[in-house]
């Protein structure tokens, strides 16, 4: 009997020796679990950590993730280089993995920082501050100018220009509209007048007659869906047909609806959904789509594209529309 209580005894001593608590990089839920005492969270949880003097002695995590020496002396997950943050309650910069307070940073760091601590300024290129330069002043980047435009025809600053004047791009105009075809500054194009798109047109609407006006209304001509402003054209998606707006795929319909391309037919859930016969998965791809039920526009087997609705194999029966069966994902 004395024999086997010695046993038992030294094997107790050996599973206590082994068991200290987790090492060091390994997942923990509380302090108590680590031989080291200290339990850290990481980007996927928390992990035990030990103190520390420099990056260098801190222990990667068990997934091989890096761990820098904090601001508290204590192993954690590195920042993002460039972030801004805190150190000691102060504005940081985060430099190799470990936030620093911004005092202590340099000029490198005015993107994070600012440029109120290295002399006023605004902040060029993210590494670098400069006096906001005046008019007529030469100039690389809007950054650097008062009037927030650098010129990209002379490089010099200078205030948005007024209409007829030459330009590059639209915020060097007081229209802020700088018509490629001409190069020159202009207002906003009215209802009627010829378009190459949308930004030139007071209705911020480009029909596809090349000419502004407001998105129709539901029985206009159209050839497209953005020219309807319900966003459904009875082209089926065939910007070669002229239709007429539709009411808005997706919204209730009944049977024998004129204003619906294709209803769905209702049943024992409600009205019916207004969908299409076609669609174009390249230029056209608009199928319906409710809150419960999707469709997207795919290949048909006699040739073509039609809008077909999505469906589960297995589970809930999601194919409402007659005897329609639901085959790889699709009510057919």
């Amino acid at each position: 009997m004395s024999r086997i209580t010695v046993v038992l005894s030294s094997l107790f001593l050996i599973i206590s020796c082994g068991d200290d608590g987790a090492a060091l990089g390994e997942p923990c839920e509380a302090a108590g679990e680590c031989a080291s005492g200290l339990c850290e969270p990481t980007g996927t949880g928390w992990t035990c950590t030990d103190n520390c003097a420099s990056s260098a002695e801190c222990v990667p995590t068990i997934d091989g993730g890096r761990r820098v020496c904090g601001g508290e002396g204590v192993c954690i997950d590195p920042c993002t280089d460039g972030n801004y943050g805190e150190a000691g309650g102060q504005p940081a910069v985060c430099i190799d993995g470990v936030f620093v307070a911004c005092a202590t940073a340099d000029e490198t760091y005015c993107g994070a920082c600012g440029c109120d601590l290295f002399g006023g300024g605004v902040c060029i290129d993210g590494n670098r501050c400069v006096a906001p330069r005046a008019d007529g002043e030469g100039c690389t980047v809007d950054e650097e100018c008062q009037s927030e435009l650098c010129y990209r025809d002379s490089s010099v600053c200078g205030p948005p220009r007024p209409d007829g004047e030459t330009c590059s791009q639209d915020l060097e105009c007081m229209s802020a509209l700088c018509y490629p075809s001409s190069s020159t500054c202009g207002p906003p194009k009215a209802d009627g007048e010829t378009c190459a798109s949308a930004s030139e047109c007071a209705s911020n609407s480009c029909l596809s007659d090349g000419r502004c006006g407001p998105p129709r209304p539901m029985g206009e001509p159209c050839s497209v869906d953005a020219d309807c402003a319900d966003q459904n054209c009875s082209t089926d998606g065939d910007a070669d047909r002229t239709g007429s707006c539709n009411q808005p795929l997706g919204s209730a319909c009944e049977f024998g609806d004129s204003t619906c391309t294709r209803c769905i037919r209702p049943n024992s859930f409600g009205s019916g959904i207004c969908s299409r016969r076609g669609c174009d998965p390249t230029t056209a791809p608009n199928c319906p789509a409710t809150s419960e039920r999707r469709w997207t526009c795919e290949r048909t087997t006699e040739g073509g594209h039609a809008c077909f609705e999505t469906c589960a194999d297995s589970g809930i029966y999601l194919c409402y529309e007659g005897s329609d069966i639901c085959i790889d994902g699709f009510c057919q």
